[in-house]
C-alpha cells in the first residue's frame, strides 16, 4: 500500500507561544495528535500515530440528498411557474417563499459539498446542455435566481450513478499516520485524488472544532510536492506560501517570520503579456512545496504537480 505525503504547518502564534517555553517539540509530539482525539481515532504506533474518523463524523449522504431532493424539486416547480410568467407577460416576480426555499437549498448543497468535496468533480464532467436535454430542464437568462443550484443539483444526481462517485461517497474513511519526527501526514491509499478528498474533509472538521482550535489554532494540511511543472507559455501566476512550522526556525521564510504572517500570496505578471521566465519560478515554488509550505497555485496557462508517494512508513524522511 502506498501513502501520499503531506505536511501540517500550523500558525505562527501556536508556534511562538511554544517556541518562547522551548516546547516546540512537545507540541509536535505530544499536543497535535492529543488535541486531535476530539474528532478521530488516535493509536499510538512507535514512533507514528494511526488517525481513523471516528462514528460521529459519519455523514448520511443519501438521507441528505432525499432532504435535498424533496426540496429541490418544490424549487424547480416554482422556477417554471416564474419561467411561464415571464414568457406570458415579460415580468419576473420572486416571492419570498420562493427566495427562501432557493437558500435553503443553496445552503444544504454547499454544506454537503464541504462533507464531500469530491461531489464537486460533478460540475466539471457534466455539461449545462446535458442536464437540460436529460432532465428537460427549461430555463431562461433573464431568470435567473435559482437556476445555478438547480443545474448543480442535477449534475449531483447525474454524478451518483457514476463508479466515481462511489470511490468518494465518504472522504474520511481512509487512514492516514501522523509522524511527529517530519511533521508529515500519511495518507494511506494509491489515488491521489482520493488523498486529496480526504485532506479537505480533514482539515475543515479540525479547523471546525473549537477544543482543537483552543490547543493548536487552525491548521493548514498541504501536499508535499516531488515537483511542479509550468507547461507551455505563462504569462500569470499567483501562489500561496503559509507560515511553515519549520524546525528549527531559520528554516522559514523571513518574510513571513518577520511579520508574523500566516501566509504570503505572489503574484507575477509577464511584462505586456509577456510569457514569464519559468525557470526561476518552478525553482522557487519547488523548492518551498517539496517542504510541504506551497498551499495553492493559480495559472494563466498550464501546470503539472506530482504529490511525493511512499510505499512504507519508514521511508518519510524530511
Amino acid at each position: 500500500m502506498e501513502y501520499y505525503v503531506y505536511k501540517i504547518n500550523l500558525q505562527p502564534d501556536i508556534l511562538e507561544l511554544y517556541e518562547r517555553t522551548n516546547e516546540l517539540m512537545y507540541l509536535i509530539t505530544e499536543v497535535i495528535p492529543n488535541s486531535l482525539e476530539a474528532v478521530l481515532e488516535v493509536t499510538k504506533l512507535d514512533k507514528f500515530f494511526k488517525f481513523v474518523a471516528n462514528d460521529t463524523l459519519e455523514f448520511d449522504f443519501d438521507e441528505e440528498f432525499k432532504q435535498l431532493e424533496t426540496d429541490t424539486e418544490v424549487l424547480i416547480d416554482e422556477y417554471n411557474k416564474i419561467v411561464h410568467a415571464y414568457n406570458e407577460t415579460g415580468e419576473i416576480h420572486y416571492s419570498k417563499t420562493f427566495l427562501s426555499l432557493n437558500e435553503k437549498c443553496g445552503v444544504k448543497r454547499r454544506y454537503m459539498e464541504v462533507f464531500i468535496p469530491g461531489i464537486k468533480k460533478a460540475y466539471d464532467l457534466i455539461s449545462d446542455e446535458q442536464i437540460e436535454e436529460r432532465f428537460n430542464l427549461e430555463s431562461n437568462n433573464q431568470v435567473g435566481t435559482s437556476i445555478t443550484h438547480i443545474r448543480k443539483f442535477y449534475k449531483i444526481k447525474l454524478f451518483m450513478d457514476t463508479d466515481e462517485f462511489l470511490n468518494i461517497k465518504e472522504p474520511l474513511k481512509l487512514v492516514s499516520i501522523y509522524n511527529p519526527g517530519t511533521e508529515h501526514l500519511l495518507v494511506k491509499t494509491n489515488r491521489a485524488d482520493l488523498a486529496s478528498n480526504y485532506i479537505e474533509a480533514l482539515t475543515r472538521i479540525i479547523n471546525e472544532n473549537k477544543s482543537i482550535i483552543r490547543q493548536i489554532g487552525k491548521v493548514n494540511i498541504n501536499p508535499i510536492y516531488e515537483s511542479v511543472y509550468l507547461d507551455g507559455d505563462i504569462t500569470e501566476i499567483s501562489f500561496v506560501i503559509v507560515y511553515p512550522n519549520g524546525n528549527p526556525p531559520l528554516d522559514r521564510h523571513n518574510i513571513l517570520r518577520d511579520s508574523f504572517a500566516k501566509e504570503e500570496e505572489v503574484k507575477l505578471i509577464g511584462t505586456d503579456e509577456m510569457p514569464l521566465r519559468k525557470e526561476p519560478i518552478e525553482e522557487y515554488i519547488n523548492e518551498k512545496g517539496k517542504k510541504g509550505y506551497l498551499k495553492n497555485i493559480f495559472t494563466k496557462g498550464a501546470f503539472r504537480t506530482k504529490i511525493k508517494q511512499i510505499n512504507n512508513l519508514n521511508a518519510d524522511k524530511r
